[in-house]
């Protein structure tokens, strides 16, 4: 599947750091991670915390490359892309006034 995200504009660089923003912006992303705590053992050590916590961006990044593929697919999927995330995350006053 990650030469079918890459053939549509999609490389692993991208869908990471789409990811991580989601989870900076998004409140249902941000509310997956919180709620991913609660798979953390109370007395788990900070190497197995970490190794949780990766797991779970693999998997949340694995879902956001296949809505990607899904959601947005094609050659013009990125501009769409795009447009959906500036529509959604940002104010037609910012985009209007260059401030972007």
């Amino acid at each position: 599947k990650i030469q079918d995200a890459e053939r549509q504009g999609y490389n692993l660089t991208f869908v990471a750091y789409l990811t991580r923003f989601l989870l900076n912006f998004d409140p249902l992303a941000q509310q997956w991670w919180i709620d991913g705590a609660k798979d953390i053992p109370k007395k788990a050590s900070a190497e197995e915390v970490l190794e949780i916590r990766k797991s779970q961006f693999s998997k949340l990044s694995a879902s956001v490359e296949l809505g990607l593929l899904q959601e947005f697919p094609g050659n013009d999927g990125p501009r769409k892309l795009l447009a959906s995330l500036l529509d959604r995350f940002c104010s037609m006053d910012a985009i209007n006034s260059g401030d972007l």
